[in-house]
C-alpha cells in the first residue's frame, strides 16, 4: 500500500472518531443540563413524565374574592363562609362585631363586612362581619317611688279638703245665686273656602267673622305644591268646614298651596 493511500485511510478514521466524539458530547450535554433548560421554550425532554411542570407557587393560584353576605343572618353567613373557605383551602378566621339597631326587621343581620364583597382574599387571615344587634323596644316611662308617694299623699289629703270645701259651701249657700250669669256664646259654622284663592278666602272669612261679631284672626300656612293648577289655593282649614266656632275661637288657619316650581332638569 502506498504512502498516499495510508494517509487517506488514517485521515478517514480520524474524521470518524472526531464525529463520534462530537455526537457523544452533545448527547451527554443534553442530559447533564436538562433541568437548566426552559421547558416552555421547547427544551428537549425524552421522558415527559420525568419532569413535573405543575406550578405550585402562590401566584399561580386563582384569586378568591370575598362573597357578598350583606343582609344575611349572621349564623347562616358564618356557616356558608366556613364552607367556602374550606373549598378554597383558605385558613381565615371570622370575627363578629355588633352595631346599634333601630329597626326590628334587621336584628342579627349583617350590615357590612371587611373585606367588602368582591375584594380579593389573598393573604387575608381574618374577616370581620358587622352585625345588627337584637332590636330593643324603647323604654317606657315608669312611675318613680317618689311620684308614687306623692300621689298617695295627695289621695290621703283629699277627704279632709272635701269636707272643708263642703262646710264652706254650706256656710255660704247663697254665693252661687249672687254670681252674674254669662251671656250665651254665639256659635256659627265654619265656612268652606277650600279651593279658593287664599286672598279671596281671607277677605271672605274676615267679613264673615265681623258680620257675626267674632274677633277671629285668619292665619295662613303653606303646603308643598306639585300641580300648577293649585297655585295659591286653599288646601284646608282648621277648624274644618262645617265645624262649630264661637267667640272662644281666636285663630283660624288656612293651609294654602305654595307657588308651583317646575322640577329642575338635570
Amino acid at each position: 500500500m502506498g504512502t498516499r493511500t495510508k494517509r487517506i485511510v488514517i485521515t478517514f478514521i480520524a474524521l470518524l472518531v472526531l464525529v463520534g466524539c462530537v455526537f457523544f458530547l452533545v448527547y451527554a450535554a443534553k442530559y447533564a443540563s436538562a433541568e437548566l433548560f426552559d421547558i416552555e421554550e421547547g427544551a428537549y425532554v425524552e421522558d415527559s413524565e420525568a419532569v413535573d411542570t405543575t406550578d405550585t407557587s402562590e401566584t399561580s393560584r386563582a384569586t378568591v374574592l370575598m362573597p357578598d353576605v350583606k343582609d344575611w343572618n349572621y349564623l347562616n353567613a358564618q356557616d356558608k363562609l366556613k364552607e367556602f373557605f374550606n373549598q378554597n383551602s383558605l385558613d381565615i378566621k371570622i370575627v363578629i362585631e355588633w352595631c346599634e339597631n333601630t329597626d326590628p326587621d334587621k336584628g342579627f343581620y349583617i350590615q357590612s363586612s371587611t373585606p367588602e364583597a368582591g375584594e380579593p382574599l389573598t393573604d387575608v387571615k381574618e374577616i370581620v362581619l358587622i352585625v345588627y344587634e337584637g332590636y330593643t323596644l324603647p323604654e317606657t316611662t315608669e312611675t318613680t317611688p317618689e311620684e308614687t308617694t306623692a300621689t298617695e299623699t295627695t289621695k290621703a289629703t283629699e277627704p279632709s279638703k272635701t269636707k272643708e270645701t263642703t262646710k264652706a259651701t254650706e256656710a255660704t249657700p247663697e254665693t252661687t245665686k249672687d254670681e252674674p250669669t254669662k251671656a250665651p256664646q254665639k256659635t256659627v259654622k265654619m265656612p268652606d273656602v277650600t279651593g279658593m284663592n287664599y286672598k279671596d278666602a281671607q277677605k271672605e272669612l274676615e267679613k264673615f267673622f265681623k258680620d257675626n261679631g267674632l274677633n277671629i284672626t285668619v292665619s295662613v300656612g303653606w303646603g308643598h305644591n306639585s300641580n300648577p293648577d293649585n297655585n295659591l289655593k286653599v288646601i284646608c282649614t282648621t277648624p274644618s268646614a262645617g265645624e262649630t266656632i264661637d267667640s272662644s275661637t281666636e285663630v283660624v288657619i288656612m293651609m294654602v298651596y305654595e307657588g308651583y316650581n317646575p322640577p329642575i332638569n338635570n
